[in-house]
């Protein structure tokens, strides 16, 4: 992922509601930030593949990528 998805996973991390699922919260940060459905669908199914790919939850993942770019900015 780029740097723009991390950041827009940033924001959907920061904007969740209690209980909301992680999908909704990542549709609401794609358009505060100007971006369309399409890159929404893209953005999630990178997110799911890394997480196939690491045989985690795509919340495990979201989190991994989360705490993986707070460690370094």
């Amino acid at each position: 992922m780029n740097q723009d998805d991390i950041e827009i996973l940033r924001e959907a991390a920061r904007i969740r509601q209690r209980k909301e699922p992680l999908e909704r919260a990542v549709g609401r940060a794609v358009r505060n930030k100007g971006k369309d459905y399409s890159y929404y669908i893209t953005l999630m199914s990178e997110l799911r593949s890394a997480a196939s790919m690491d045989d985690v939850s795509v919340g495990e993942e979201f989190r991994v990528l989360i705490e993986g770019e707070e460690d370094q900015g």
